[in-house]
Parts: C-alpha cells; sequence; structure tokens
C-alpha cells in the first residue's frame, strides 16, 4: 500500500515546495549607495568618479539604478552600472563616443530611475559621470536597487 501512495505523495510535496518558493513576491531588498564617507560632489568639465558596490546573491537577482535630483543644479550628472574591471569609462568629452567597457546599465540621467536587469551576483562598479559642459562642480548621490523574491514579512516594493 505504501508503495503505491509513495510517488503520488512525493510529486505533491515537490510542488507544494515549488509552489510555496515561487509564490514569494518580487520586491526591493535593498538600496546600495556611495560610502557616507565619500563626498558627494563631482568636479566640472567631464570629470567621472566610481564606486564599487556588492550585489548579494538572491532569487531571482534584478538590479536598476536611481539618479537623484539636487533642485536648483543647473549642470547635468549621469550614473552607469559597468562591470568592476572597468577603469576608465569615456576617454572624451562627455557625453560623445561610446563607453570604453561593457555596460549593464546607462546613461541614467538626473532625476530617473533605470529598468530593472537581470545581472549575476558579485561586485559592479558604479561610474558617476559629470558633463563636459559643466562650469563647476556638482552634488550626486545614486542608489542600485537590489530586487528579489524574498518571503520576508515586508518587502518593500514600490
Amino acid at each position: 500500500m505504501l508503495a503505491r501512495i509513495a510517488p503520488p505523495l512525493t510529486v505533491a510535496c515537490a510542488g507544494l515546495l515549488w509552489m510555496a518558493r515561487n509564490s514569494c513576491p518580487l520586491g526591493l531588498l535593498d538600496r546600495l549607495g556611495p560610502p557616507p564617507t565619500l563626498p558627494q560632489t563631482i568636479e566640472c568639465c567631464g570629470a567621472s568618479l566610481h564606486v564599487d558596490v556588492t550585489v548579494p546573491d538572491v532569487d531571482e537577482l534584478q538590479v536598476d539604478l536611481a539618479n537623484t535630483l539636487f533642485p536648483g543644479q543647473n549642470g547635468r550628472v549621469d550614473v552607469w552600472l559597468t562591470d568592476v574591471s572597468c577603469a576608465e569609462l569615456f576617454d572624451a568629452t562627455y557625453p560623445s563616443g561610446t563607453p570604453r567597457c561593457r555596460t549593464q546599465i546607462g546613461p541614467v540621467q538626473v532625476n530617473t530611475v533605470s529598468s530593472r536587469v537581470t545581472v549575476q551576483p558579485g561586485r559592479y562598479r558604479v561610474f558617476v559621470q559629470s558633463h563636459s559642459s559643466n562650469a563647476s562642480p556638482q552634488r550626486y548621490d545614486f542608489d542600485v536597487g537590489v530586487w528579489g523574491r524574498s518571503c520576508r514579512a515586508n518587502p518593500t516594493s514600490p
């Protein structure tokens, strides 16, 4: 009798486990930004800087990139998400030319959030790129939104 019940019971249990795992909502799990010790000002005239972030391993991992607008700021600053091996994203005036490195996301203009993309967990580099037309230093802020499936009580889902 047990031999006849065991295979269907195993299939039913596997199905319930699959449903439980996949019924968890996709939500914003974390936001990765520049460290608080880093001055959030970039020089004028096409300057760039980069910040490395570590994207954790989560179910159905996706990321987006947000670029914050500072009221009253007239200059332009874009942000990009690249591989951590990228040392210099552009070698000419910006914006012009094509990126020298493989990019995951970008350019993301101020007051904009990119679409989400699927990435592998690991280290990535966020480039902050000042436009060459900027005549003065500019403030910047960004965050990498880490999205995934979570069964915790209250994932954020904007």
